[in-house]
């Protein structure tokens, strides 16, 4: 129990310092913010291209991905670090555990935004030495949502990690924010039993270019990319972060290579950006 109380506290730090919502931040340098990959005019965009002929696809994995992540971590380097093994999990497995442990709290619960999936990241000094772990095929170490409660007039951010659900001391919400939400609609991601599992979006970037070598990835769904371009529409964003490049320091948890838009009933690729985008 200790150990997991030292996992999930070091968990919400983790996503505080590179997950959690916050302001926008000024692109990253050289990303091509809005366009697509190999666009020229009169073509079709790369996004077009992969998306061609594809059949119907599965919910699910065929091959799900292993229940520990690998103990030792390769960075782009080829220097390899050793870690314990982690228990990870798919988004169609944590997703779940992080609303009963939201109803458990408020039965009224709402999630605000949606659902972000991370692994973890050895940081030194030198940023070669940087090394992922924590998640293996689109299995992750750490899920987590924030929810607010009506009733309440309280917001948690909550996160699921090594079989068990937690978070923050739960925060008043200002009375300004609380109107907003309940004049807002509902989240789209409140009902999530028909999206793609994590591990099938994983294989979608893949297919798409996704280099997990020299990259690592980072799930997020519901947030403001895409929602004004796609409204209604839920979608995975899929980020394809360095393992050793942090832009400078600019970038603790790795300069962002690409980011991928997928539909996340279909599994249409809506967009390959280069960098990071902060507008679809």
């Amino acid at each position: 129990m200790a150990a997991s109380v030292v996992l999930m506290g070091a968990a919400l730090a983790f996503f505080a310092a590179g997950c959690a919502p916050s302001k926008p931040e000024a692109p990253t340098t050289g990303a091509s913010k809005g366009r697509s990959v190999g666009v020229t005019a009169g073509q079709p965009t790369s996004a077009d291209n992969l998306n061609a002929a594809k059949p119907a696809i599965k919910k699910t994995c065929d091959i799900p991905p292993p229940a520990l992540s690998a103990p030792t971590s390769t960075n782009a380097e080829g220097k390899e670090y050793k870690y314990p093994a982690s228990k990870i999990f798919t988004s169609s497995q944590a997703i779940p555990k992080l609303w009963a442990e939201a109803r458990k709290w408020a039965p009224d619960a709402k999630i605000r935004g949606g659902y972000r999936g991370n692994g973890a990241a050895f940081t030194t000094t030198d940023p070669k030495d940087r090394a992922h772990y924590g998640s293996a095929r689109g299995a992750e170490w750490a899920w987590s949502a924030t929810f607010y409660s009506p009733s309440k007039k309280e917001e948690v951010y909550l996160a699921y990690i090594d079989e068990e659900a937690g978070g923050s001391i739960p925060q008043a919400v200002r009375e300004e924010t609380f109107q907003a939400d309940e004049k807002s609609p509902p989240s789209i991601y409140a009902e999530h039993e028909d999206m793609l599992d994590s591990c099938v979006v994983y294989g979608l970037a893949k297919a798409a270019g996704f280099d997990d070598q020299a990259n690592y990835h980072i799930y997020m769904t519901g947030d403001t990319r895409s929602a004004s371009k796609y409204p209604g529409r839920k979608t995975w964003v899929v980020e394809e972060r360095s393992r050793t490049d942090t832009d400078g320091g600019k970038e603790i948890l790795g300069k962002v290579v690409n980011t991928y838009l997928f539909d996340a009933i279909t599994g249409e690729l809506l967009e390959k950006v280069a960098g990071r985008t902060y507008s679809f």
